[in-house]
């Protein structure tokens, strides 16, 4: 769920930042919240969908399983909510459909973006290790003016069998960049991506505690407009 306080800490001053990731051998980063200030349209894009389909996502709800695959998180609302008979593959193109029609508003996630940026610069290896689709992934990051070219591996739900908080993803992506993930820093916005990143024996960073980091919106009104 997102940080009470926006208050930066100690840990996340950008200096202190800068310092701790020169000292790693890659920096692998989580996409939606991470790096891509995409959360809000996925919640909305969620919503829309779902209420087609008389399924209800809360927006707390949302954000506690940040960085699941949708096909997860639609098979457990209909466990939750008794709705055996949803389509799970077509809610999940009813969501693509209503995020790719905002896809172009995505703006990055500056203090997140400042610290990539800095990784490259010193010849840092980055990876993004991502819970989303390949497609929609590549998307928000040229969308946002992030690029894909920046990467050195790009990992998404397609590449692995075991979702987060299961630390596949993050290992793959270490894999990837021929590293060792017990030497990495790893950046989340999520509570099962973290607990992804510790399972990978990674450091990991909640990026929700930086200081400039986008106060979450949590829409739980429903327009299907």
């Amino acid at each position: 769920m997102p940080l009470s306080s926006s208050q930066p800490t100690p840990s996340t001053d950008p200096d202190h930042l800068n310092a701790m990731i020169e000292g790693a051998a890659a920096v692998i980063f989580d996409n939606d919240g991470t790096i891509v200030d995409s959360m809000p349209l996925h919640l909305k894009a969620y919503q829309v969908a779902m209420a087609q389909f008389g399924l209800l996502f809360p927006g707390p709800l949302f954000y506690a399983w940040a960085g699941q695959p949708a096909s997860v998180i639609i098979e457990k609302l209909k466990k939750d909510q008794g709705k055996p008979e949803v389509n799970v593959k077509a809610l999940m193109e009813a969501k693509k459909e209503a995020l790719h029609a905002v896809m172009h508003t995505i703006r990055p996630i500056e203090p997140v973006v400042t610290l990539l940026r800095h990784a490259r610069a010193k010849g840092i290896p980055i990876a993004v290790a991502s819970g989303g689709e390949r497609k929609d992934v590549l998307a928000s990051l040229e969308a946002s003016g992030v690029g894909v070219d920046v990467f050195d591996a790009v990992v998404t739900c397609e590449d692995v069998k075991n979702g987060k908080p299961d630390p596949e993803t993050f290992l793959l992506a270490a894999h990837k960049l021929g590293v060792d993930p017990t030497k990495c820093v790893g950046l989340e916005d999520g509570e099962k991506g973290l607990e992804a990143l510790r399972g990978a024996g990674m450091v990991a960073l909640d990026a929700r505690t930086f200081e400039g980091y986008p106060t979450p919106v949590i829409n739980d009104v429903v327009d299907a407009k």
